[in-house]
């Protein structure tokens, strides 16, 4: 049954590009093929079938991609060249010599 998805990998890669993924589309397809077989070899799904359900696994994945980068805040070089740094060295060492005295 992945022989007959395989041999539309290109086909699977243009449609992830479609989704609007351009960083990762051969991953999304790759992490697609991985779950696709697990599927198969529980026999949740029978060949008439396996594009529809390979369909569904890539867009699947494309959404919870997009979920995680959703969570994750962007920040520029600009911004972080703007961070000022804190020393904290000697609190460090505070908690070190707290810590020595427990032991």
């Amino acid at each position: 049954m992945l022989e007959v998805v395989f041999k539309r990998h290109e086909d699977w890669v243009r449609m992830v590009t479609s989704f609007g993924e351009t960083q990762y589309p051969e991953d999304i397809v790759q992490e697609a093929y991985i779950k696709l077989n697990r599927y198969i070899e529980r026999g949740t799904i029978v060949e008439a079938t396996v594009n529809t359900y390979f369909y569904m696994i890539l867009k699947s994945i494309y959404i919870d991609l997009c979920r995680v980068r959703a969570k994750h805040q962007k920040v520029s070089l600009e911004d972080l060249r703007e961070l000022t740094y804190t020393d904290y060295s000697e609190e460090v060492e505070a908690w070190e010599a707290v810590y020595d005295k427990i032991e």
